[in-house]
């Protein structure tokens, strides 16, 4: 086998890998987006674990949701305290935006982790 057969094998090879990861995104937008509306997390989960893009974003959207539901809880319980009251009203803040990112990024078909989010599923090895 020449050079010139080896280039073209390998072109062809990453021409079938594009479009393998065109279709996984396509088939795994509905299942991403899916994943950052509160607990519907988990049906990418149960139902689409050979999409990594739809796992991918599963794994954002559990972490967002759990973060959410500590966050809301620390309000209600410690709210009575205004410095706290309000650290906890800008991380609603800051959660609200990643859970519009996350959806922004899922429908466009990114792979882009969200701040600070992105850094737990390393932790989750998701």
């Amino acid at each position: 086998m020449d050079e010139k057969e080896q280039v073209d094998e390998k072109q062809d090879s990453e021409e079938e890998n594009k479009k393998d990861k065109i279709d996984e995104v396509k088939s795994g937008k509905f299942w991403a987006v899916m994943s950052y509306i509160g607990f519907l997390f988990i049906f990418p989960f149960s139902m689409k674990r050979d999409n990594k893009f739809a796992l991918f974003h599963a794994g954002q959207g559990m972490i967002l949701f759990i973060s959410a539901i500590i966050n809301w809880a620390l309000l209600w319980a410690l709210g009575w305290v205004l410095i706290l009251k309000v650290v906890l009203y800008l991380a609603v803040l800051f959660l609200l935006f990643c859970f519009v990112k996350g959806i922004q990024n899922a429908v466009t078909g990114k792979y882009r982790r969200l701040p600070l989010i992105g850094d737990f599923i390393r932790f989750f090895h998701i």
